[in-house]
């Protein structure tokens, strides 16, 4: 994996296919697996927020 930070506070990853599915994985345990008490204070996100992002990466498994 390699992060590069840009402007504006974003940044870009490079991945490899078992990193992202890894990432994946967490992300669907934290959103469908266990029930968080105070999840946007936990994770940092929302529910719906940390939903998306699990969704966008999904896609991209699908696509490669």
């Amino acid at each position: 994996m390699m992060i590069m930070p840009t402007e504006n506070d974003i940044f870009h990853a490079k991945l490899t296919k078992d990193e992202l599915i890894t990432i994946g994985n967490c992300l669907n345990e934290v959103c469908h697996g266990i029930d968080l008490f105070e999840f946007e204070t936990r994770i940092g996100a929302s529910k719906e927020e940390t939903r998306r992002i699990l969704d966008q990466i999904l896609a991209a498994q699908r696509g490669s």
